[in-house]
């Protein structure tokens, strides 16, 4: 049988899960496409997420999700199959 989570803990889950897709979002842009950093901040909150500065900033200081994500190809692979509704080329 599956047990079954609580509200809260599934309130967390699901800002885990916000704040890794802000993480490959914020690497896609920066990175990838190369836009600068305050670019890069105002798409994450005006275009995609549709979220203040200061959250986008709170998602991206656990930085070991964007470490992985630079250090290896197959983990920014797999996000982009997690998440297809994005443009990630």
């Amino acid at each position: 049988m599956k047990k079954s989570r609580s509200k809260s803990e599934d309130r967390v889950q699901r800002l885990v899960d916000r704040n890794k897709l802000i993480v490959g979002r914020f690497y896609y842009h920066n990175e990838i496409k190369r836009l600068r950093f305050d670019d890069t901040i105002r798409v994450l909150c005006e275009k995609e997420f549709f979220i203040g500065e200061r959250t986008v900033s709170n998602a991206l200081q656990d930085t070991s999700f964007f470490n992985l994500l630079k250090a290896d190809k197959k983990a920014y692979q797999k996000l982009t199959k997690t998440y297809p509704g994005f443009c990630w080329r």
